[in-house]
């Protein structure tokens, strides 16, 4: 075999095997990007609907947490108007407005159990916003007015009311006081975190 003829087969074969090496390298960094790719698209997807529940569960937390409140409060409010209504008409023994106030008192310590769960569930579904979220001073204050609620004084001098009609009134306005306060403290925080998850699930969805 002549000289020239075995450097001719050398070419060949040498192109051979870099063409054969370009096409494995090609396949090979195509399946990594391509699995790359869905990797990194599998995750975007789980990442929003965890996203999305736990929207959904901070909504069911705003009607939860202000219920409870307001329905602990007004209980204590009921059962101290049925007292005052008690002692004005000179402490009977027997005394529909005795009963009732006493009910009204177990319902409302019966709701603190309530709202300690309801609240243990709330600061969950923050922690899971926290870590689900991009941190920004808006979601920092959002949280931390939530976290740091403030909680309903009911300020009524019951037993300096001496007539039965000044009584209702000021039962009336204490129960629209207290439902503002919940709304103002409990409700407005959490719908405006409502407002900033909506837009940062628009925004990543896009």
């Amino acid at each position: 075999m002549s000289e020239n003829h075995s450097s001719q087969i050398k070419i060949v074969v040498l192109t051979a095997l870099l063409t054969a090496g370009i096409t494995l390298s090609s396949t090979l960094f195509g399946a990594y990007y391509n699995n790359k790719w869905s990797f990194d698209n599998q995750n975007k997807i789980s990442k929003s609907n965890s996203q999305r529940q736990v929207f959904s569960e901070l909504m069911g937390h705003k009607r939860m947490t202000t219920q409870l409140y307001v329905s602990r409060f007004e209980a204590m409010i009921f059962s101290d108007f049925h007292e005052a209504r008690w002692r004005i008409a000179e402490y009977p023994k027997e005394s529909i407005d005795l009963k009732e106030a006493q009910r009204w008192m177990r319902l409302s310590e019966e709701l603190v159990i309530e709202i300690a769960k309801s609240n243990q569930s709330l600061f969950k579904t923050i922690g899971l916003i926290i870590t689900l979220f991009p941190n920004t001073s808006k979601l920092d204050g959002l949280v931390n007015r939530i976290y740091h609620h403030k909680v309903p004084k009911i300020s009524v001098e019951w037993d300096k009311i001496n007539n039965y009609e000044e009584l209702i009134l000021i039962k009336e306005k204490a129960v629209t006081d207290l439902q503002k306060f919940v709304e103002e403290n409990y409700g407005e925080p959490i719908d405006e975190l409502l407002d900033l998850l909506s837009s940062e699930i628009a925004v990543s969805a896009k």
